[in-house]
């Protein structure tokens, strides 16, 4: 999730889900152990699952294809990796980031260690790992991460590459909260300008760009402009996205704030 457009998620964890998952999960893994085609299609319901907003069930489907990965082809095989790597989004989205921290360090070390520091799947991760460190408010440390991981997949990937353009935009969030606003405006408007080239003005990812844009104007004390980014994002979220999706939703709220400033 982006930081320039919803705070945490919050839900209820349900545990008898985690042991009906388990139990489900056990059966299917009786299978004899080489049969991996079984992991990875556990691994897309897990997905599926993390992406419907069914947290608890993803997160219990995760643990136990973690350990069964382990089991099967060892604690750093990279598939092993990757589904620790979406458990760690999936105790981000629940709102439990201490866990998903310490999670997806491990994950970064041992992609590092398996595929090499410049790998882009290690860059990746590198990103949402500091995009946890935001969420903690670990704003100095986040920043040097993103800083390295953005410059690696830059000349890996490309500019406009998404997982470039997601480097970018944490990293712009990042800087707006350390109160760097001008060093937070020239990133946000690399991102945004890549973005636009790479998806249109109305994508979603441009859309939270401007967003974070807007509040680095409004840092700055450059409320006429922020204001008219800020209108402008929300028209267009309020058109491609609609009206009562929490990114408008957001959009609103950073408007209403400048504002505020303005005395409007």
């Amino acid at each position: 999730m982006k930081p320039g457009w919803i705070g945490r998620r919050r839900v209820d964890p349900a545990a008898e889900a985690r042991e009906v998952v388990a139990w489900e999960l056990a059966k299917s893994l009786a299978a004899p152990p080489d049969h991996r085609r079984v992991l990875s299609k556990r691994e897309g319901r897990v997905r599926k699952l993390h992406e419907s907003g069914r947290l608890a069930r993803a997160e219990a489907e995760a643990r136990v294809l973690v350990e069964a990965r382990k089991r099967v082809q060892g604690a750093e095989h990279f598939d092993t990796l990757v589904s620790r790597s979406t458990l760690g989004l999936v105790l981000y989205d629940l709102g439990r980031f201490e866990e998903a921290e310490a999670e997806q360090r491990a994950v970064v070390d041992g992609m590092a260690r398996v595929r090499g520091g410049m790998d882009p799947q290690t860059l990746l991760a590198s990103v949402s790992y500091a995009n946890t460190l935001w969420a903690l408010e670990r704003f100095e440390e986040a920043e040097p991460v993103l800083r390295a991981a953005v410059e690696g997949l830059t000349r890996a990937l490309g500019a406009e590459h998404p997982y470039t353009l997601s480097g970018l935009h944490t990293l712009g969030t990042v800087l707006n909260d350390l109160g760097r606003y001008e060093e937070a405006m020239a990133i946000l408007r690399t991102e945004v300008e890549a973005s636009v080239r790479a998806h249109g003005p109305d994508h979603a990812d441009t859309l939270a760009g401007r967003n974070n844009l807007a509040c680095a104007l409004r840092g700055l004390g450059r409320l006429t402009e922020a204001e008219a980014e800020a209108r402008a994002v929300v028209k267009a979220a309020m058109r491609t996205l609609g009206r009562r999706d929490p990114r408008t939703l957001k959009s609103r709220e950073i408007l209403a704030l400048i504002l505020d400033d303005l005395g409007s």
